[in-house]
């Protein structure tokens, strides 16, 4: 008996029931289980395994009642013998002759059917015909045993006796002029001795208990054999008694005060016997077969048993070891506050508990670096977004001051310079608006005429934009903002650096496979083929960027806001120019 502590966690108690109910209830499901399900499956196996070794006797079986069939064939059809006996000018002797040749042929054929096969033949001059002695006072018997509804069709009798009282097994059949059931000119039967299928059926039952019988459709009784000694017969009826009160194959059941596995089984034979089904019932001593079944079973419920204690025992001790370290883990947590010391995992075991042990050890460590990181990072954004305060133009100021100096350029006539403050002012506007990262296409290029108008009276007027045609169709096509610029730019500043002649910058767009498509292409100096397999490196920090949009950051900010798919292309040639390619979805506004 077991002395429980009253100072128990509730942890420790949910970890004892689960435990215990996770391991005692299903191995005591389980037993349960096999023990219902073992005794069938018992029964299924040696049923399987007995219809596995009736195949040689089912075979045995159907060749015997097959060579009856095959030799009234033979005899139906041999045209010789069956023309001799309709012959009414043939003596009685010449037919017999030509009879005794036909069963010669027969023996040398060999049927399966033993020297014991009777082959008897009434003709219609009631002559009779037989391979061996015969007894005249069933004459009748047989000349009168088939009857007349079922003349032309296989006839069998499982019932006659010989004179001597030895059971046999008869199988009859009409004989025809010419196959015309209206012109009879014999009777043929066919007998077999009850012995000669009991043996067969006796060369399968090697136990003392164990019986077997062959019967036709639901109780009509072939033979039998019992290795007790017990007659057959008697011995079936009281199985099919059994049968019936069951009403399945497979079964367990007493008869004559001894325990059976009663198995019945169907044959499947290719010969027709009258409708009915050919049958075997075997009885297989139950104590031979579930005997040792039985004591494996006492010996399994005394291991579960005992199987049972050790696993309370175990239940009872492994949470108070286990949930222990826990509870002093939990209280750790609970009472953990940000900047306190981490736990101490010095004497931490190396199994699970010593895990979490180390593992909040690192998670307290890593909370307190990262709040400290966090609070580093929090001042440091607010002296940024003071200094960017502190540094922030008043956007009204910036465009009142460039009215006035656009005001006093009139005033001296100095239109150059009224154009350029027009369009810097056009360009510090389209910077400075609050709209959305999308603007239309026609935004995006008009930014780009002001932006090369105030280049070209830095170059002298030699850099002319041609836009193509048909590019208004494209006019409310939306993009980003701002990724225009740093190409044109990057032509001005650097393609027509030190260039003599006229620099043209063609701009044109075309929608292709779902994709809206824009091409700036330049006469410039073009790029070497080092530097355009490395443009792809230039990163949003390079010195090469206008409104802080540098090449690489073009390239990224089209992909994270468009997808992978989407993005810019660098063609170019030395001393020939650069073509750069837009590939954007399509946007209409």
């Amino acid at each position: 008996m077991f002395v429980f502590r009253k100072r128990w966690s509730k942890l420790s108690v949910k970890f004892s029931v689960c435990l215990l109910t996770s391991i005692l209830v299903p191995v005591g499901i389980i037993f349960f289980a096999i023990t219902s399900a073992y005794g069938d499956l018992v029964k299924t196996e040696v049923r399987l395994n007995t219809e596995k070794n009736l195949t040689y006797c089912w075979r045995k079986t159907e060749d015997i009642f097959s060579g009856m069939v095959t030799i009234s064939t033979i005899i139906n059809n041999d045209v010789n013998f069956m023309g001799a006996l309709k012959s009414d000018s043939l003596s009685y002797y010449k037919k017999y002759v030509i009879f005794n040749r036909l069963i010669q042929t027969i023996y040398l054929q060999n049927f399966g059917l033993d020297e014991d096969t009777k082959i008897f033949l009434i003709d219609w001059q009631n002559n009779v015909y037989c391979n061996l002695p015969f007894d005249k006072s069933i004459f009748g018997t047989y000349e009168l045993w088939i009857p007349q509804q079922n003349r032309g069709q296989l006839c069998w009798n499982f019932e006659n006796e010989e004179a001597d009282g030895t059971r046999i097994f008869t199988m009859s059949r009409g004989l025809y002029n010419n196959n015309v059931l209206s012109d009879l000119i014999g009777n043929l039967s066919i007998s077999i001795r009850e012995e000669q299928l009991s043996s067969v059926l006796e060369e399968y039952v090697d136990l003392k208990n164990d019986c077997i019988f062959l019967y036709l459709g639901e109780k009509d009784f072939i033979t039998g054999f019992c290795k007790n000694g017990m007659e057959p017969s008697v011995v079936f009826n009281e199985s099919i008694n059994a049968m019936n009160a069951n009403s399945s194959q497979s079964f367990i059941d007493e008869i004559f005060g001894h325990k059976y596995l009663v198995n019945n089984y169907t044959i499947k034979s290719i010969i027709d016997f009258e409708g009915r089904k050919l049958n075997m019932i075997v009885l297989s001593d139950y104590q031979r077969i579930f005997g040792k079944v039985e004591t494996q079973m006492r010996y399994l419920a005394i291991i579960l048993c005992a199987m049972y204690i050790v696993v309370l025992c175990i239940g009872l001790y492994i949470p108070r070891k286990i949930v222990k370290p826990i509870q002093k883990l939990d209280h750790a947590v609970r009472n953990f506050k940000i900047g306190d010391p981490p736990i101490n995992c010095d004497g931490a075991k190396n199994d699970e508990v010593g895990s979490l042990y180390r593992g909040f050890h690192h998670m307290s460590e890593s909370v307190n670096t990262l709040f400290k990181n966090l609070k580093e990072e929090t001042i440091i954004k607010e002296n940024y977004r003071y200094e960017t305060l502190r540094a922030q133009i008043n956007p009204h100021f910036l465009f009142n001051t460039l009215s006035s100096i656009k005001l006093s350029a009139k005033l001296i006539h100095a239109d150059n310079i009224v154009e350029n403050i027009e369009a810097l002012s056009k360009m510090l506007r389209y910077s400075m608006s609050k709209e959305e990262n999308m603007v239309a296409f026609s935004r995006e290029i008009e930014n780009v005429q002001n932006y090369l108008q105030i280049q070209n009276t830095r170059f002298g007027n030699n850099i002319i934009l041609d836009l193509d045609e048909n590019i208004g169709q494209f006019a409310n096509f939306r993009i980003l903002k701002f990724i225009l610029q740093p190409i044109i730019e990057n032509s001005v500043l650097h393609g027509f650096k030190n260039y003599t002649e006229n620099g043209i910058i063609f701009i044109s767009c075309h929608v292709e496979e779902g994709c809206f498509f824009i091409c700036v292409q330049d006469n410039g100096k073009g790029v070497s083929d080092e530097k355009l397999k490395n443009w792809q490196h230039v990163t949003a920090n390079s010195p090469r960027k206008f409104n802080g949009l540098g090449l690489g950051a073009i390239q990224k900010i089209i992909q994270v806001t468009n997808g992978p798919s989407y993005g810019i292309q660098i063609e170019s040639k030395p001393y020939e120019g650069t073509l750069v390619t837009y590939k954007l979805p399509i946007i209409k506004e």
